[in-house]
Formats: structure tokens, sequence, C-alpha cells
């Protein structure tokens, strides 16, 4: 069975701001229980506030939007991550950070968030699919009310874009699969990606 892949335009003339449907819907379905999330980026205030309101738990990364050019960021993450630990997650925030990963790097953070992803845990991602350049170090991204999120960039210098395919990401995580895929307005494919059974 092939992802369901759609497309959707900005409702913002700016391409700072945009809207992530398919994380939304992921917490319109969600928000009836408590569920646990990993984010790599920084404290968003109002995804705080959510798991607030339902009893979820969150733990922020925080890893930063340092120039990953000589930092071992999946190094990082495995040491942060707590391997094989009770705690289970029901879906993992990952951004942009996707981009910045060589296809073994790829293969070894598939490894580790399988070790403590939930059964029907899912990824997010943002991939820059549809243009040839992307931003030299991840963005920061901030959670809006309906999921608007404003891209924080600094105009800086900007890198080939590896424009990453359903079919080379899936080649390279053997325990997530394609869920869901939608082309945003601002050229980036937005992923929900299904912990496989």
């Amino acid at each position: 069975m092939h992802a369901r892949v759609e497309t959707t335009t900005s409702d913002q003339t700016g391409p700072a701001r945009f809207d992530l449907p398919l994380l939304r819907g992921w917490f319109e379905k969600a928000d009836a229980s408590p569920h646990a999330i990993l984010d790599f980026g920084v404290v968003q205030p109002h995804l705080v506030g959510r798991m607030q309101r339902f009893g979820g738990k969150l733990r922020v990364m925080d890893i930063g939007t340092s120039d990953l050019k000589n930092v071992q960021l999946v190094d990082r993450l495995q040491n942060a991550i707590p391997r094989h630990s009770a705690q289970q997650f029901d879906l993992i925030l990952t951004w942009d950070f996707v981009n910045f990963f060589d296809s073994n790097q790829i293969q070894l953070l598939d490894a580790v968030l399988a070790d403590t992803a939930a059964r029907n845990a899912r990824m997010h991602a943002l991939i820059y699919s549809a243009k040839p350049e992307m931003p030299a170090k991840p963005a920061r991204f901030s959670i809006r009310d309906s999921f608007n999120v404003t891209l924080g960039t600094d105009n800086g210098p900007t890198i080939k874009a590896p424009r990453y395919s359903p079919k080379f990401l899936e080649k390279w995580m053997t325990n997530f699969k394609v869920d869901r895929s939608r082309l945003l307005g601002n050229g980036m494919q937005e992923y929900l990606f299904q912990r496989r059974k």
C-alpha cells in the first residue's frame, strides 16, 4: 500500500509562516488521551500548554541550530535518548534535522528512535524537497495556534538540499515507513512516518 500524498498551499504571503496539516491532524486524533512526545527542537509554549491540558509527557531535546558540519548530531542524540527505557514516545518531532543527515546517519537515527518509539508511534519530519537549496543549518520552528508554524531564519548562507524522496527514506529507515506525506506551499514536504509493527 502506498503512502498518501497530498498537496496544500500556504495561507500566508510570506515564507516564514505556514500550516502543518498532518501534525494538526495527529493532535486532533490524539488529544482524547494522554500521550508522550519527543521534540528535537526548543521549548514550545503552545505545545507545553496542550500537553498540560491532556496529561501528556513532553521531552524537549533542544539540540540546537549550530552548524552541523563538524558535529556528530546523531551521536549526541544517541547519548541523550535513554536506550531501552520504560519511556515510550507516541510522537517524535524531528523538524528539518533529517535533511542534515547522510544515509548512514539516517539509518543510525532510525535505530535510536526505534528503541524509544511506542508501537503505533509517528515520527514527524519536514524535508526540503521542491527547491535545490536549503539553509546551512537547521531552522527554529515555533508552533502557533491551529498549528501554524513560524519558521525562524537568519537569511544566512544556504547549501545544496539532498531532497530526499520517500523511496530513499524508507530504504534507509527499516523501523519506520511513510504513513502520509504532503507538499507545503513553501516547498517543504511534510511527513508522518509510522512505526513498523
